[in-house]
Formats: C-alpha cells, structure tokens, sequence
C-alpha cells in the first residue's frame, strides 16, 4: 500500500515538473515508465517472500553432474522415517500449538525442507498431517474408554474443542460424540471396532 502511495507521488511530481518547464513531455514519460517497472518488480518480490512456500523454490546451488538424485532422496526418506518416528512413537502431535517450525527445528532442518517433504511424501499439508494423526487416536479412545470427549480432545492435541469438533467433523464424518455413540452400540465385548 504504501509503495503505491509512493508511485502516485512521484508520477505526480514528475507531473509538476513537466507543468513548470523543468523537464521535457519524453524525458517524463520515460522516467513515469522506470518508476512503473520499479513498482512492479517491488510488488512481485513482496509477493515472493510473502507466499513463498506457495513457489516451492528452493534457492540452492544449480545441480552438478556429481549431484547424485538417489542420495537427496535417501536424505529425503531419512527426514520421512524421523517424521513417522516423532508422530507414531514419540506422538508428538499430542504437542498443543505444534508448528511446523517446531516440526523443522526437532529435524534439525529448515522449514521450508520440512514443508516439501510431508508435502510430498505424505501428499497433505502440516496441518492435515496433524490433524489425521489427532482424530486417528481420538477414534481409538472414543471407543476403547468412557473419558470425556473434551479431555480426549486436548490429550491428543487440540487447543480447543470447537476445533477437535470441526476437525474430527471433516475427517470422521460425523462429530465425535455420534462416532463414540455408533461405535460403541455396533462393538462386541473386548473387540474395538473402527471403520
């Protein structure tokens, strides 16, 4: 907002100038056009660094002849196996407020990293990631013990049960009270029963 400001002050000031005979109608148009494409490199450079997960670019070295693909994807499953290691054994998810920063930083690598690989490994975003593993084990506690939703909901993560609601919603398909209710009324004795 404020580099529009700034353009319309300076085609306006060149404007005055070209009004009180300090410079020629070519010389005006000229400089008018530089400050246009330096407002349109300015606007295109805030909307990198603004969305920039959105770009997936990676700014590293070109690759080499000597970049072996097969070891960045070693890495890459490395990094995977360490994700599936903190969420299905160490349940990190349980983490209220968990961020992919934290996800990146417990990995030792950048978030940007962090973002390409559950994105493609996993095909889902951080949050979907997440929330899947959240409601999995919320699904398994609703039928396999009688506590209060509400302490399910922030035992396995969610900061609130208006979100555990609206998400467990999305992914169960029905709220967790009717998933509990039909789970529980369709279970034999000592056989949990999740569909």
């Amino acid at each position: 907002m404020l580099a529009l400001v700034g353009l319309h002050l300076a085609v306006a000031a060149l404007d005055l100038l070209l009004v009180g005979g300090l410079i020629s109608a070519p010389n005006r148009l000229l400089a008018a056009t530089v400050i246009r494409i330096a407002f349109i490199y300015l606007v295109l450079t805030s909307i990198f660094r603004v969305f920039y997960d959105l770009f997936d670019i990676e700014f590293a070295p070109a690759a080499t002849s000597s970049t072996n693909p097969d070891k960045v994807h070693a890495e890459d499953r490395l990094v995977v196996e360490r994700i599936r290691n903190l969420l299905e054994h160490d349940r990190l998810y349980r983490e209220m407020g968990l961020t992919r920063a934290a996800l990146a930083q417990k990995l030792g690598i950048s978030e940007q990293k962090a973002s390409r690989i559950v994105n493609a490994y996993f095909r889902k975003n951080f949050s979907e990631l997440i929330n899947s593993f959240r409601v999995d084990e919320a699904k398994h506690r609703l039928v396999g013990e009688d506590t209060a939703i509400t302490v399910i909901a922030f035992e396995v993560g969610f900061n609130s049960i208006g979100s555990f609601n609206r998400v467990f919603k999305e992914l169960a398909g029905v709220s967790p009270s009717e998933f509990r209710a039909l789970h529980k009324k369709n279970r034999q004795p000592g056989v949990p029963s999740l569909s």
